[in-house]
């Protein structure tokens, strides 16, 4: 069974992604609060991501998640509220320095790893860093930061697959995918066997093309919750 369907719940594309395929049963659910989209509050996400994680999940505890681009432990994040309040589990990944040892005391049912996650594994590559934006793709980083007092910083960091990160942590299934890493989704995704929102419409067509073809549908429901990030789902699920 290949790594994409042993993923059973959703997959967040950022800007995020929620489920994979596979799953024989879904786990009890705890029943999140019946009105949490239109009246709840997120404590850790940036907009309303954890509220529509928390929805499709109901509030089960206990889930398996990957948080590709992770950033901080708890601030802008999707899966603290998991992790923190639900007792779920899982990786966390980016490339940006200086994050491991505050994983460690603040997330510690999170396993963090510095990687670049592409669609190959065992090299060093550049990656470019710049008043909190970050992009293997300096021309991106230095769109959002024009000011040149400010132009993008050089570091090298190891590439890793998805496929290899999930292997070496022993993690043979996900209820959870959350990717945000700027520009780097599609080569992420395959190299599995997106930040798809309105500024980039040309990923978000390769990035659909690519679901659909792996039996994965829009979850439509959340589009007018969440008019920034793409959510899907196995096509067997509700």
């Amino acid at each position: 069974m290949s790594k994409l369907n042993g993923i059973c719940g959703i997959i967040i594309l950022l800007v995020f992604a929620v489920g994979l395929s596979g799953c024989v049963s879904r786990p009890a659910r705890q029943h999140a609060p019946d009105d949490i989209l239109t009246n709840g509050e997120a404590e850790f996400s940036q907009g309303k991501e954890e509220l529509v994680i928390r929805h499709f999940f109901d509030d089960r505890r206990e889930g398996v998640f990957v948080d590709v681009g992770c950033y901080e432990p708890f601030r802008n994040s999707t899966t603290a509220y998991l992790e923190k309040k639900l007792g779920w589990s899982g990786v966390a990944v980016d490339a940006q320095p200086g994050l491991a040892a505050r994983w460690k005391a603040d997330r510690p049912r999170s396993t963090f790893v510095q990687y670049i996650v592409t669609d190959h594994s065992g090299t060093w590559e550049s990656f470019y860093l710049a008043m909190g934006l970050s992009s293997t793709n300096p021309d991106h980083v230095s769109h959002f930061v024009p000011n040149r007092k400010h132009q993008p910083k050089r570091i090298t960091v190891p590439t890793i697959t998805l496929t290899e990160l999930l292997d070496k942590n022993g993690i043979d299934h996900i209820d959870l995918l959350s990717m945000d890493i700027e520009e780097g989704e599609p080569m992420a995704l395959a190299g599995f066997c997106i930040e798809a929102g309105p500024t980039f419409p040309e990923r978000r067509a390769e990035i659909l093309k690519y679901f659909s073809e792996h039996n994965y549908r829009r979850i439509e429901k959340y589009r007018k919750v969440d008019i920034v990030n793409t959510y899907f789902t196995p096509n067997e699920e509700d």
